[in-house]
């Protein structure tokens, strides 16, 4: 025999203890017409497309950069005739080029999650980026899995959670306060 859930009553609440984080009578429900609903539809939105489109960057039988690899490392030779450092190659480039790739995942992921559990946005990127290198080492003869590419597309995504904290830490910030 299932027993129906009672909704809550302003008794029911009265007589619990205050909890730190959870205020029922000020909670609302989000309804679809809401600004702050149709924002989290945007979101999910959005980080759906970017899974998809990262998805086929990553999971292309060749390198993306293939093709432009002779132009990158041409203009790498004379950045470095003209005097930038040899450390400046195309590793470097590479790996930065996985941080910024990685770094919407990061944001739109920690906006989406509730508060609580927005710290462990950068744990999901690198089981997320784990798996991808995986696959690549599974399926794709022509890709290679790299360890490093794991840590820089878990370190776009720590940076993405970042500018989500700093993000809605300015959009708290900006309302009025009223009392």
């Amino acid at each position: 025999m299932s027993q129906v859930p009672m909704p809550l009553t302003d008794n029911m609440v009265a007589g619990c203890p205050p909890h730190p984080t959870v205020n029922l009578r000020e909670r609302s429900p989000m309804r679809l017409g809401t600004p702050l609903m149709r924002g989290r539809i945007l979101t999910a939105t959005l980080l759906a497309a970017y899974i998809v489109v990262v998805a086929v960057v990553v999971l292309w039988p060749t390198p993306v950069d293939a093709a432009a690899n002779g132009l990158i490392r041409q203009v790498l030779s004379a950045l470095h005739r003209a005097g930038i450092p040899d450390w400046f190659d195309y590793n470097l480039i590479e790996s930065g080029a996985n941080v910024v790739m990685f770094i919407p995942l990061g944001l739109l992921t920690a906006l989406l999650l509730p508060s609580a559990l927005r710290w462990l946005t950068p744990a999901g990127a690198l089981v997320f980026s784990g798996a991808i290198e995986w696959c690549q080492q599974a399926f794709l003869p022509g890709r290679y899995a790299s360890l490093q590419d794991v840590w820089v597309n878990t370190l776009g995504a720590a940076v993405g959670t970042v500018l989500a904290y700093a993000w809605l830490e300015h959009l708290r910030n900006r309302r009025p306060v009223t009392r």
